[in-house]
């Protein structure tokens, strides 16, 4: 499974990140060229609307995106598991705007995955043939522009798996820790950035490695790298994980139904050509969630894989089979899905077909130790033949994925002028961004939690019966806004004896009172301020203290982690010294 590579120079690094920009750039093309607009289906609105109110909240208000005004009467924000802003790559939206930056991490995650696949490929000892196989099928396949497609850009951080697979191989092989320091930085990274399926699965992956490998070497190494890298996973993570903990503790997402899909439903997904998301399935959730397109060419390189290099190819068919499997769901008990969805984490979570994923990830390794054998036996005449292959596979590929990339840019972003002092409306759920951009909270909203449920709505809408205004005071009294920002509230409240100010918006624990006499609590599900008589100016601010637990638990880890490298560094540089 793992051979050691010798790494080439600057000549090869030249022509992969070439090859890279290449194909980022011919299967993001619709995009590159739409770069202002956005897309306007299924939940492009929820995800534009919280990366939209994050931009807002740091650069014209110059706060930590902690809180959500705009959404569902009020929710946390950077804590929502699928909020995208602890990574490197928010400051694309930073520079660029909310809507350029966000269309731009489009390419630059399809970068990624090409690149984590180009070095899975090497990591694992294959020729130039093999790693330029393994870093395109994988990208090129029809799960990552069906789910853009739809608006669920928290597929995004599922370009990091390659990465993952690399470094466990790395770390497994080598004895090192940095390695798995890093896996355990991809694996927080891509929770920070939205992925909420991708960690579990990058998990499930990785163990199944470490095993083979743990297997292999007979070693406890393996097993021991799992632990550190969930360990340093954690730490640095810590940040969103500590705030995204305490919210689903309150917030809980019951999933009740194992769902199911027979086989030929998966494998229509796989090989159909018509992978268009608003295509109609029978059952289940649309073809956005099954489609995993694998054409001709990548099943003919498969073949000669398994043919070819039969035993290196081993480990990944046993990985493929398991996760084709756990794409089939539950349809009993004894199935793997439906014994997984009882453990936490997993309760949580639906759609097995999105395991389909790793299967491709898998076939595509198969698929490049084809291409490896081939261009090994053959030659010069095996290279230009795989070539060949690969050049046909990406263009069907491109032929299937392109219209997806154009729903993801079909409308242009509305043109609303902001209200002078913001306030809930309710209108439908795709009017979430125009309301956002016009000042005003969407109370009819989309979103995956259980905000969005009649029960919860507790907030009032200026158009709808019983809106009396973003704050008012219950009892005799005036009170006045003085200033408002997504984290901080401040009024002027005049009072002859105690009273109670309630603020249209959802009650959350990590609203405090910085400035004012009284006690911030709920009232029937609204904040509220329960004020001392008199005069007084009352200041609200929504600090969370997990968040700043969280934030020194992964400075520490970070220092840690750098901590390791030095002394590994050392430690290499003693060993080439030594005669």
């Amino acid at each position: 499974m793992f051979r050691h590579p010798r790494w080439g120079g600057l000549a090869e690094a030249a022509v992969a990140l070439a090859a890279m920009v290449l194909f980022a750039a011919a299967f993001s093309y619709p995009v590159l060229r739409h770069l202002s607009n956005i897309g306007v289906v299924w939940d492009w609105p929820e995800f534009l609307i919280r990366n939209w109110v994050a931009y807002h909240s740091v650069r014209d208000f110059h706060q930590v995106p902690l809180w959500n005004p705009y959404e569902c009467g009020g929710m946390p924000l950077l804590a929502h598991p699928s909020s995208q802003i602890m990574t490197p790559l928010f400051l694309l939206p930073l520079l660029f705007g909310p809507f350029v930056g966000l269309n731009l991490q489009i390419p630059a995650h399809l970068a990624i995955a090409w690149s984590g696949g180009y070095v899975l490929a090497r990591t694992l000892g294959m020729n130039r043939m093999g790693r330029l196989v393994c870093a395109s099928i994988f990208p090129a396949s029809s799960w990552f522009y069906l789910h853009v497609g739809v608006g669920h850009l928290n597929f995004l951080p599922t370009a990091y798996l390659p990465w993952i697979a690399a470094a466990v191989l790395m770390g497994s092989e080598r004895g090192a820790i940095m390695p798995w320091i890093a896996a355990g930085l991809l694996l927080a990274v891509m929770f920070g950035e939205g992925g909420v399926y991708q960690p579990t699965q990058a998990v499930m992956l990785s163990m199944l490695i470490a095993l083979w490998m743990a297997a292999m070497r007979r070693s406890w190494w393996p097993l021991a790298g799992i632990l550190l890298m969930l360990t340093f996973a954690a730490g640095l993570g810590a940040i969103k994980l500590l705030p995204s903990i305490q919210m689903m503790r309150m917030h809980p997402r019951p999933v009740e139904d194992i769902e199911y899909s027979p086989l030929r439903v998966l494998f229509e997904g796989l090989f159909t050509r018509y992978q268009y998301y608003d295509r109609q399935r029978i059952e289940g959730w649309g073809f956005w969630e099954a489609g995993a397109y694998l054409g001709p060419g990548a099943v003919l390189l498969a073949l000669f894989g398994l043919v070819g290099r039969t035993r290196r190819c081993a480990p990944w068919l046993m990985v493929a089979a398991l996760f084709l499997l756990l794409a089939v769901g539950g349809p009993r008990w004894w199935f793997p899905w439906a014994m997984l969805h009882h453990l936490p984490v997993f309760a949580w979570e639906r759609m097995p077909e999105r395991f389909l994923i790793l299967f491709v990830l898998s076939i595509g390794v198969i698929a490049a130790y084809g291409a490896d054998f081939i261009a090994a036996r053959y030659k010069t005449a095996g290279a230009i033949a795989m070539c060949l292959i690969l050049v046909a596979a990406l263009a069907d590929a491109w032929t299937v994925s392109r219209p997806n990339m154009e729903a993801s840019v079909a409308g242009p972003v509305p043109d609303e002028p902001p209200r002078p002092q913001f306030v809930q409306d309710y209108e439908d759920p795709w009017s979430m961004l125009s309301l956002a951009l016009s000042n005003r909270g969407a109370l009819h909203c989309n979103e995956e939690l259980d905000f969005h449920e009649p029960y919860n709505l507790k907030a009032a809408a200026i158009n709808r019966p019983g809106y009396r205004g973003e704050y008012y005071l219950l009892g005799p009294g005036t009170a006045a806004l003085r200033r408002w920002t997504p984290n901080a509230l401040s009024y002027d409240v005049v009072s002859a004896a105690g009273n109670i100010l309630v603020i249209n918006q959802n009650y959350d624990s990590n609203w405090k009172l910085a400035r004012g006499r009284g006690q911030v609590g709920s009232y029937h599900g609204l904040l509220a301020v329960r004020a001392a008589g008199g005069a007084q100016h009352i200041t609200l601010v929504y600090r969370s203290d997990f968040f700043v637990l969280g934030a020194v638990i992964s400075l520490l880890t970070c220092v840690g982690a750098a901590a390791i490298g030095l002394r590994e560094r050392r430690a290499r540089l003693e060993k080439r010294r030594a005669p």
